[in-house]
């Protein structure tokens, strides 16, 4: 949390409240950096047991990191991102910037070292093949209709989404890594016995989760679209069709900009 008249950052646990207090930003931003600065993207890691933390955020002009131990915040790059995902298992943190280059951080040493992949260009030329667009037509396309985020699986694999949620038919591709061709990108139809949290960042066991369906993917307002209560759905990726949200989680309120959330699920 972030507040903005003290110029201080913490970690609250809503449910006991529980707080844990960051370095102060004062020393590395300017104040007149201070509006923008809890618009922009960030990422939270926390170990339930020890509170060892990383938080890990992105901000107009550099990128910063602090987790436990540390009393100040340390610069790591000058790119924006539009969305950061930490997998806690590889201890690294994937960073998805423009037109698909995903970079990623290790963070299992003490200095974070960086590596990337590729933007990957499937659904493009999929896309031009299909409308046969000239290359001005199709960018303008797919950046009016077609959003694109990362995930990691359970296993700790990073995938790329790319989806419209555009009426009347919603659609999404659905991308890994190709493990016989180091940062290469290649498509697939399933994600097996998982759920994809479109929002968070990370794939489920479905069994593990009452309610949850295999091979779906589960979407919130926070993902697009954030003031329509009809972009809280679930979609299935077998049938290429939604679903009604599941009873356990039913409301007759018309929520939009929600998110999921798991309180028992442990990763």
């Amino acid at each position: 949390m972030f507040d903005h008249h003290l110029w201080n950052l913490y970690i609250l646990n809503p449910l006991t409240l529980e707080r844990i207090d960051l370095p102060r930003p004062r020393s590395i931003f300017s104040e007149r950096f201070k509006p923008n600065l809890r618009y922009n993207p960030s990422c939270l890691w926390i170990d339930d047991i020890t509170k060892d933390y990383l938080v890990f955020w992105g901000t107009d002009y550099y990128v910063f990191f602090t987790k436990k131990g540390n009393d100040t915040w340390r610069i790591v790059n000058h790119e924006l991102y539009g969305q950061i995902v930490y997998n806690h298992k590889d201890e690294k943190v994937y960073t998805y910037a423009s037109f698909g280059q995903v970079y990623v951080w290790d963070f299992s040493g003490d200095i974070p070292l960086l590596d990337g992949y590729p933007p990957h260009h499937d659904i493009y030329n999929a896309f031009n093949a299909k409308h046969s667009s000239s290359e001005d037509t199709l960018c303008w396309y797919l950046t009016s209709n077609f959003d694109e985020c990362i995930a990691t699986t359970v296993s700790g694999q990073v995938l790329q989404v790319c989806y419209s949620l555009q009426d009347p038919k919603y659609q999404f591709y659905i991308y890994k890594s190709d493990p016989l061709r180091q940062k290469k990108w290649v498509q697939v139809d399933s994600l097996g016995d998982e759920a994809l949290i479109l929002g968070m960042g990370f794939t489920v066991i479905a069994n593990d989760i009452p309610g949850i369906k295999r091979n779906s993917i589960y979407v919130s307002g926070y993902d697009y679209a954030r003031d329509d209560p009809n972009h809280i759905f679930v979609y299935d990726l077998t049938t290429r069709t939604v679903e009604p949200l599941p009873q356990c989680i039913f409301s007759s309120i018309r929520f939009s900009d929600a998110r999921w959330f798991f309180p028992d699920l442990t990763l």
